[in-house]
């Protein structure tokens, strides 16, 4: 017996109406409410005040910290910090290599004139 994939404009009605009743990841939701939200201006505008300051409001200071915590924070913003320094030294190295003059010859010279 073989398989053939029915294309989507041959599937039944009720097959579609299934498949838009199905239930959507948390990921799905988010991803379409992002989307409406992009299409209205003043919205998204709105809504990106609120994610700023709800990242501000739940920032702590590391001086509030207790030691175990600040020392936590530290290591992994060290690391961070390394990587970051890490991949920007790289960046810089292909762009000097990438950048570098070559001699440029007219291909006329024989070099034994």
């Amino acid at each position: 017996m073989t398989w053939k994939a029915i294309p989507v404009a041959e599937s039944s009605r009720k097959e579609r109406v299934q498949m838009k009743n199905m239930a959507k990841s948390k990921a799905e939701i988010m991803r379409e409410y992002r989307k409406r939200m992009k299409q209205d201006p003043e919205k998204y505008q709105e809504y990106l005040l609120q994610a700023r300051n709800r990242k501000k409001q739940n920032c702590v200071a590391s001086s509030m910290l207790p030691k175990r915590d600040k020392l936590k924070r530290n290591a992994k913003n060290k690391e961070y910090l390394q990587r970051y320094r890490q991949k920007k030294k790289i960046e810089r190295e292909i762009r000097e290599i990438d950048h570098q003059p070559t001699q440029e010859t007219s291909g006329y010279d024989t070099g034994n004139s």
